[in-house]
C-alpha cells in the first residue's frame, strides 16, 4: 500500500515539474518579447528625429 502511494506521488510530483518547466518557458519567451519590444521602442524613439532626413523628395 505504502509503495502505490509512493510511487503516485512521484509521478503527481513529475508531472508538478513539468508544468513548472513548461510556465518557465513560458515566462522566459515572454520577458525576451518585451525585451524585443522595448528595443524597438528605443530605437525608434532614437531614430524619429533622422527620419526627415531620410524621406524621398517627389
Amino acid at each position: 500500500m505504502k509503495i502505490a502511494a509512493s510511487k503516485s506521488q512521484h509521478r503527481r510530483k513529475h508531472s508538478v515539474e513539468i508544468e513548472a518547466s513548461k510556465l518557465r518557458e513560458e515566462l522566459n519567451q515572454t520577458l525576451l518579447l518585451q525585451l524585443v519590444i522595448q528595443m524597438l521602442v528605443l530605437l525608434q524613439i532614437h531614430l524619429n528625429p533622422l527620419l526627415p532626413h531620410f524621406k524621398c523628395r517627389v
